[in-house]
């Protein structure tokens, strides 16, 4: 009767840790800007809460596994960072931010 018990509670545990754990979504997408429509190279895609699960798009999407309730943030320099929900397929529009561009310095030397 005790090893039934045991048996009944590990199978119980390791079913509530699959459920947990089954708990994520490959997050397929794009992201373009509103002013030409172009897809942006170089965007960064990030779970919000955990800053250390993201990607970095490319020239034809980005794909991404993140837990189901989770935020998305995207960001790029120059335009505004978007925090969004999590859906599988996603069609990102960024919007520029004026404010940003002033923050960016070039300085050029010449020999």
């Amino acid at each position: 009767m005790k090893n039934k018990k045991f048996l009944c509670s590990v199978c119980f545990l390791f079913t509530f840790m699959l459920l947990l754990w089954g708990q994520s979504i490959t997050v397929k997408g794009n992201v373009t800007s509103k002013i030409d429509e172009q897809l942006i190279i170089g965007a960064s895609v990030v779970q919000n809460d955990s800053k250390s699960t993201g990607t970095i798009t490319d020239s034809d999407s980005f794909t991404l596994n993140v837990s189901a309730k989770s935020l998305l943030a995207i960001f790029y320099i120059g335009d505004r960072e978007l925090i969004i929900a999590t859906q599988p397929s996603l069609m990102i529009v960024m919007d520029e931010d004026s404010k940003k561009i002033d923050e960016v310095v070039v300085t050029g030397y010449m020999v």
